[in-house]
């Protein structure tokens, strides 16, 4: 009786053991298809603008837009590619953002950058403003800062449209 006890306590420890394995040979295979993606996006901007990006962003954020896409989406809106970023920086941030729907001509504002990643990217609609999470890309030579920069553009973080920028004063 003791003998089956044990017997039966040992196999199902193995069975046990045995679905642990496979539970996180799942779990390392879906992180290791997620990060190939990541891996794949930022390739494919490397290779289409040659620059790497100065990052203002927690590697936890997850926006459906992701930065490298942002990056893409955003410099392609204005015309930038591989020749003519050549002695350029690239920075981009998340930022929060505001665009006021009762102006003649709407326009975003951009407020402080995100520290922690929101339950949701979607846009929160008001009566004078839609509120919603900001890819802020600038462009700036290498060696120096200019006021305005040399680009800059605004990507909605949650549908990767281009925001009308802020008047640059």
């Amino acid at each position: 009786m003791v003998k089956r006890r044990q017997a039966l306590i040992v196999l199902v420890l193995v069975v046990a053991l045995a679905v642990s394995v496979v539970a996180n040979a799942a779990q390392f295979i879906a992180n290791q298809q997620l990060s190939n993606t990541n891996l794949g996006e930022a390739n494919i901007y490397y290779k289409e603008f040659g620059v790497i990006p100065s990052a203002n962003v927690n590697s936890s954020f997850n926006p459906p837009i992701s930065m490298y896409h942002a990056l893409q989406i955003g410099l392609e809106s204005e015309d930038w590619n591989r020749t003519s970023l050549e002695g350029m920086r690239v920075g981009i941030s998340l930022m929060h953002g505001e665009i006021l729907t009762n102006e003649s001509q709407p326009w975003a504002t951009i407020g402080d950058a995100v520290t922690s990643p929101p339950a949701s990217y979607s846009a929160i609609y008001d009566v004078n403003a839609t509120y919603l999470y900001l890819w802020e890309i600038t462009v700036e030579k290498s060696q120096g800062f200019t006021t305005p920069p040399a680009g800059f553009v605004l990507v909605d973080a949650a549908s990767g449209e281009v925001i009308p920028n802020p008047p640059l004063y």
